[in-house]
């Protein structure tokens, strides 16, 4: 607080042209040699000039007498440099006053729930929407409007148009009004990011339904995460895999995509549940079933015989089945009948 009411007192009598009365020859032939003999000395030194606190006072305070665009030329440091010097010893109390005449107010409360605590306690009347922009096969870019809510992930895809205004943004929410019927009194809040599609009377078509508008800050996709990871899916899953040929096309895309998030897909937030789900299903039991009687199995034509010991007669019967031949006669013992002649 010193430094700084030493620093403006001194700032005061040089902004004063009576304290230099002297005429503006000779103080610039001065210049002149005190910029020669400043330029003879920085040669003779090696290294970088070190200055010292005070040094860095008196530069911060002629730099007002000064215009910034001879800054570089006047001054052995850059612009930036004398502006770092300047702020800081500029006190908090000056940079309050500046603020006050702006008509900035300080912050009401600095201590309070985080954006991720807010939206942890307001769970289940919260609802976000987002526009989800994709390009055709033909070149055009068609733009829908999605809406999400955080406590039961119930999806609502609609307004798929090449031209979204805020007329058609107005209607949607009247239809997703229309859609829930009573489940929208359970709906508190509506995130939204400040595009400009949407528009005072979107704002004020929500706090028709009693739904207050909560806008995330700007180029902050993560204060309406719930809504960007669900348009992330979207084109994953549908789009990415589909040429899309025009708005009719989307709409059916979309459409499909739109009932099997809803039958189909469990969310790890709600206990695998899916949107439309109050409870778990039914577990299902593992089914016995009645083992079948055994029955030999045919044998096969091509299937090979085991062979057997050939030592013995019984392997080769004789036609007659007495072990002789075709005439009567009695052949060797493990000999085949002769064969006719």
């Amino acid at each position: 607080m010193i430094v700084s009411l030493v620093y403006k007192v001194t700032r005061k009598p040089l902004s004063v042209p009576a304290v230099l009365p002297r005429r503006d020859t000779s103080k610039d032939a001065e210049l002149l040699v005190l910029r020669h003999e400043n330029a003879v000395l920085r040669q003779q030194v090696k290294g970088p000039v070190r200055y010292e606190p005070t040094d860095r006072f008196w530069f911060a305070a002629l730099s007002a007498l000064i215009p910034r665009r001879l800054w570089r030329t006047a001054f052995p440091v850059t612009p930036g440099t004398l502006l770092a010097r300047h702020r800081r010893f500029i006190a908090a109390s000056t940079v309050w006053e500046i603020l006050h005449a702006a008509g900035v107010d300080p912050t009401p409360r600095r201590s309070g729930p985080t954006w991720r605590e807010f939206l942890t306690a307001q769970t289940e009347g919260s609802i976000a929407c987002d526009f989800l922009h994709f390009d055709t096969a033909l070149g055009s870019r068609l733009y829908a409007l999605v809406f999400l809510g955080h406590g039961t992930r119930r999806l609502h895809i609609a307004c798929v148009t090449a031209h979204p205004t805020q007329a058609r943004a107005v209607q949607q929410v009247r239809n997703l009004a229309a859609d829930l019927g009573t489940r929208l009194e359970s709906l508190r809040f509506l995130l939204r990011d400040r595009d400009d599609k949407y528009g005072e009377t979107f704002d004020a078509a929500s706090a028709a339904e009693e739904m207050k508008i909560l806008k995330s800050a700007p180029r902050a996709p993560q204060m309406n995460a719930h809504c960007e990871r669900i348009i992330g899916s979207i084109r994953r899953e549908a789009l990415d895999h589909v040429l899309i040929m025009g708005g009719t096309h989307a709409r059916q895309v979309l459409a499909t995509y739109k009932k099997h998030y809803k039958a189909h897909r469990p969310h790890r937030a709600r206990s695998q549940l899916l949107p439309d789900s109050v409870q778990q299903p039914a577990t299902v039991q593992r089914l016995r079933y009645a083992q079948r009687p055994a029955h030999p199995r045919p044998r096969r034509r091509h299937q090979r015989v085991p062979l057997r010991d050939l030592s013995s007669n019984d392997d080769f019967p004789s036609p007659t089945g007495d072990g002789c031949g075709q005439d009567g006669t009695r052949t060797q013992e493990g000999a085949p009948p002769p064969l006719n002649k």
